[in-house]
């Protein structure tokens, strides 16, 4: 995490894409699994009557700058990625998630054109233009798929973006160490923190889970260890109150098979109960 005006993080990403073993840089608003809590955001589809219009969810509110679906691997379904072109005195445009694309133009090819703008229908925001289509992200929990709404960095009013992101080749105290050096070389006042791998997000994601399916693990096998140990004490007690029949049976001349029957059957009435 770090917090850069718009010049600093352009120039950024650019001196980072330009070091070996760096693959894309890029930045956004929230990053992927930050948290339980994120930015919701109602929006307005051209065409909606106020009505309408509030019957739609609240969408995850990003912003993002150029490079973030290659620097995620979030694929473009449609469209394309924003642009440094796309800045405040161009055509306002938006990327949204395929599950809002299907949901209300029915596919991702045929959301391109279309406009929705951000608030109820008379609200004073600006009507955006629909670009691209993006896969679905999970943001809040890796369970949790919702509708996305991405605008571009430059278009972003407030100037700045609260996260930074770099895919990368090198070991992660190496990228670390690199990002660190370039940020100190744009302003030195500037701390990087709350670093983290996808992989440790993610990990964390799954812990709970994990440790739900191992305690379930070890008490699946308490059971089957509890049930084993009743079973074999009463066969054992039962064997023991029938030594002297099965002695007498066994004198009169009970073949092996006729006793090894009697066991069984003993084993199939202490299974019914």
């Amino acid at each position: 995490q770090l917090r850069l005006a718009g010049e600093q993080y352009t120039q950024l990403i650019e001196r980072l894409e330009a070091q070996s073993g760096v693959t894309s840089a890029s930045g956004v608003l929230i990053r992927p699994l930050e948290g339980t809590v994120g930015w919701d955001w109602d929006f307005t589809l051209d065409g909606q009557t106020l009505e309408e219009a509030r019957h739609n969810p609240d969408a995850n509110f990003e912003v993002i700058h150029p490079h973030y679906f290659t620097t995620f691997g979030i694929p473009l379904k449609a469209g394309r990625a924003f642009e440094l072109q796309d800045e405040a005195k161009h055509q306002p445009v938006a990327i949204v998630s395929e599950m809002l694309a299907q949901r209300y133009f029915g596919s991702a090819a045929n959301a391109i054109g279309k406009r929705l703008k951000l608030g109820s229908p008379d609200s004073e925001n600006s009507w955006k233009q629909i670009v691209g289509v993006a896969g679905d992200a999970r943001y809040r929990a890796l369970q949790d798929a919702r509708l996305d709404l991405y605008v571009p960095f430059g278009q972003w009013s407030s100037g700045f973006i609260n996260h930074f992101a770099i895919r990368s080749t090198l070991a992660p105290a190496q990228a670390l160490a690199l990002v660190r050096r370039e940020v100190a070389a744009l302003d030195p006042t500037i701390a990087v923190s709350r670093v983290a791998t996808m992989d440790e997000l993610v990990a964390a994601q799954l812990a709970r889970p994990r440790f739900n399916a191992v305690l379930l693990n070890w008490l699946s096998a308490l059971a089957v260890l509890l049930a084993g140990t009743g079973i074999y004490g009463m066969m054992a007690y039962a064997v023991a109150e029938q030594t002297s029949e099965l002695g007498l049976r066994i004198a009169l001349g009970a073949q092996a098979r006729d006793i090894l029957k009697q066991g069984l059957a003993l084993v199939w009435l202490l299974r019914l109960r």
